[in-house]
This record gives C-alpha cells, sequence and structure tokens, in this order.
C-alpha cells in the first residue's frame, strides 16, 4: 500500500512553521522591494539571505518577510550581483515570482556554481505567504538566474548561462522544462503584458525590449524580436508596458545623466523614446513598476546603489519635466533589487482556518472537499504528464514511487508517493 504525502506550501501548518509567529499577509497597493542582505556584514558574490521588504505607497516600512534560509523553501541572491533579485507580479495580481540558488548563505562565488551542483530555483508567493517552488538542475549553469514571471501555473525566466542551452528564456512549469528562446543568451528581466511574454537585454545580440513569439509560448525554438531597440549605450533592466500596449517605461542603470527612467511609446506599431526622467542625481534604476489607475502615471523604481545605499523613488509623469522624491533608502551591508505592487488574495484559494487544504489523502485515495473545476493532472518533476483524470471527488492513483506535481483549478503542488 502506497503512502502519499502532500509536500505543499499552502497548509497552514507549513504557512505557521516557516514564518514562526504571528502571520501578516501583504496589503494589496503597497509596494514589494526584494532586498538582498541583513546587513550583518558587507555584501559579497556570496549566497546571501533575501528579503520581501512591504512599503505603503509613502515610504513607510510595513514589514519585512524573511525568504527562508534553509528547508524545502531556501532561496538567496548573490550579495553582489546587481542583475539578480527581478520580481514580478504575476498579471492577475495573485503572485509575487522570484529567483535564486537554492542554497543557504555562505557560499563563495555561488553565481559561478554548476546548476547540476547548486539547482537554479523559483519561487511564488502569494497574499497569505504561502510558498510553491520549482527547481532546475541545468538552467543558467555557471551563471545568474536573474527573475523569473508566473501567470500562476507557468513560469519563464530569465539569466545568464555557460552552455548553448543553458541561458536564453527558459521555461519551468507543468509542462516540459528548457529553453524556450535563445534568440538573447544573456537576459536581464522578463515580465508578462497583455498576455504577451517579453525580456529585456543589455547585450551584443540586442540591447532593449524583445517580444518572445506570440502569447505566452512554452515550446523550444521560439524566437524573440528586438521592439524597443534602446542602443548600445544604455543598461536596461526591468520595464513595464501599458493596457493599451503603446507606452513602455524602461530602468535604465547608467550612472550619469543618461540614466534612470524612459519612456518609449508606439505610433503605428514604430517605438520612439520620448524622454528619461532621472531617478537621482547621475543615478541609474534598475527595478520598475507602475500605476496605471489615475490620469498620470506613477513610477515606483529601484535606483543603483549611490554612497548613501539604494533607494526606492517615486515619480508621477506629468510630462519631460517630471521630478523624483526618494521614498526609502536601504540599510547598510543591503541592498533593493527588484520591485512590484503586493499581490491580492486569489478568491479560489481562500482556505477555512480549520482545514490545511481543500483536497485529502488515504492510503491511495486522493479526495476534494469539493469537485474541482478542472482536470486533475499529475507531472514528473521533468515535466512529463503522468496521467489525468477528469473532474471527480475521489480519485484512486496508481503511480510509481516518487515526487510528481498535482495541478488542478489552475493550483500546483507537490506528491510523494513512498
Amino acid at each position: 500500500m502506497k503512502r502519499i504525502t502532500i509536500l505543499i506550501s499552502l497548509t497552514l501548518a507549513l504557512t505557521v512553521s516557516a514564518f514562526a509567529g504571528s502571520i501578516t499577509g501583504f496589503t494589496t497597493g503597497n509596494l514589494v522591494v526584494l532586498r538582498v542582505g541583513d546587513g550583518s556584514a558587507a555584501l559579497s558574490n556570496a549566497s546571501t539571505a533575501i528579503f520581501l521588504d512591504e512599503y505603503n505607497l509613502s515610504g513607510t516600512l510595513v514589514q519585512s518577510v524573511a525568504i527562508p534560509t534553509s528547508g524545502e523553501n531556501v532561496l538567496t541572491n548573490a550579495g553582489t550581483a546587481t542583475s539578480e533579485g527581478m520580481i514580478t507580479l504575476s498579471p492577475n495580481g495573485y503572485y509575487l515570482a522570484l529567483a535564486g540558488y537554492n542554497i543557504a548563505p555562505g557560499t563563495a562565488a555561488i553565481a559561478s556554481s554548476t546548476s547540476s551542483t547548486t539547482n537554479r530555483k523559483i519561487l511564488k508567493v502569494d497574499n497569505a505567504r504561502n510558498f510553491t517552488s520549482l527547481l532546475s538542475s541545468t538552467a543558467y549553469s555557471r551563471n545568474n538566474i536573474r527573475g523569473v514571471v508566473t501567470n500562476g501555473s507557468d513560469y519563464w525566466a530569465s539569466g545568464n548561462g555557460s552552455t548553448a542551452g543553458t541561458n536564453g528564456v527558459q521555461y519551468f512549469g507543468t509542462g516540459t522544462a528548457g529553453q524556450v528562446s535563445s534568440t538573447s543568451t544573456i537576459i536581464r528581466a522578463i515580465n508578462i503584458f497583455n498576455n504577451q511574454l517579453y525580456y529585456s537585454s543589455a547585450a551584443s545580440t540586442g540591447y532593449g525590449i524583445f517580444q518572445v513569439g506570440t502569447g505566452l509560448p512554452s515550446a523550444t525554438s521560439q524566437t524573440s524580436t528586438l521592439m524597443i531597440n534602446t542602443g548600445s549605450s544604455t543598461g536596461c533592466y526591468g520595464f513595464v508596458i501599458n493596457p493599451t500596449s503603446d507606452i513602455c517605461y524602461v530602468a535604465d542603470d547608467r550612472s550619469s545623466d543618461l540614466g534612470g527612467i524612459q519612456k518609449w511609446t508606439s505610433s503605428a506599431g514604430i517605438w520612439s523614446l520620448a524622454y528619461t526622467l532621472a531617478t537621482g542625481s547621475d543615478i541609474g534604476a534598475r527595478g520598475i513598476t507602475v500605476d496605471w489607475s489615475g490620469a498620470n502615471p506613477v513610477i515606483f523604481a529601484t535606483t543603483t546603489t549611490t554612497t548613501t545605499g539604494s533607494k526606492i523613488v517615486k515619480i508621477i509623469d506629468t510630462g519631460i519635466g517630471s521630478v523624483y522624491s526618494d521614498l526609502a533608502t536601504a540599510a547598510t551591508n543591503t541592498a533593493f533589487r527588484g520591485i512590484a505592487f503586493a499581490p491580492s488574495q486569489n478568491p479560489s484559494t481562500k482556505l477555512s482556518s480549520t482545514k490545511s487544504n481543500t483536497w485529502f489523502i488515504s492510503n491511495n485515495t486522493l479526495s476534494f472537499n469539493e469537485l474541482p473545476t478542472s482536470n486533475i493532472e499529475v507531472y514528473t518533476l521533468t515535466g512529463s504528464k503522468a496521467a489525468v483524470y477528469e473532474p471527480a471527488q475521489s480519485i484512486d492513483l496508481n503511480l510509481s514511487k516518487g515526487v510528481y506535481i498535482l495541478k488542478v483549478n489552475n493550483q500546483t503542488s507537490k506528491i510523494m508517493l513512498k
């Protein structure tokens, strides 16, 4: 008789254990910035603890969420790797996504490690600070994994890799994992806007914002097209496209009066640079998110590190003369990386405090509290589909021993058969 254990971060007991104390969910509309370092020592190229710092729109710190430094959801970044930590918010607004290394703090030159020895890892975080994690033993080997974006069930990562096939756009998820596009081998930020996948690059294969295939491709050999050519002198990182796909803000990290936030506009499919907004005195920007809800876009960005530390800045874009204001400054021996709005609560994943999950395992039978609204799919960790079941409240599983990914109602979880 097989015994099945759910390894899932939606379980209430795991959530309490992970955060060891009072749990406060994110507040919708606030900002979340990825901070690297706890301030105890100077940043280095070693694997370093990271945090999700939540700020209100006035720049007041609300809470700091420590990403685990051990256990199933351990995730670290290289302390001095300025290209890492490009967090994103999923298009539906329910999930933050971040990327790094599956290792505790303290390993020197972590970015040069092989991904077979130190897996590259992505982490999805919801409003209640529950985790879902996925690993790769091939992606971005001997170099940085920098960012990731998710639509809730699929994941696309950015970074660099030392050999063909390990770099470019990498897909993680319920389909077959692997390289989606090799048009650019060195990628900085990646994101989804208006149901289309994009990334930024600043390398010889193209400087600017690329469109990856059509829609949200997961198959290999996709062609990526340079949509916005920012020029070979630019240092483009994070970017945001408006809901009508005719305005794009690009964070440029050049530490001169040319750096800051570029505003690009599209007319008849032709993109042109309108102007660049300063984010400090000869200070560039790397992370960016934008509130499009008002008459004038409100930009929030993280800056490059200065003598006083990296900052969160705010700009209300009323035109070429728009000025920035400082909201927060990273403490000594820490640095701000990516920035996004806080996730809202997904109505379909609300859990009663008396239940650990919406499904249960007894012997070899998987049971649901309510009839699922989708097929029940089971995948191997390599992405191969192991089984598919039509919606039912009770299912007899017949699988070999091992760890699998269960997908149902657009949620994914790990299950272990022993």
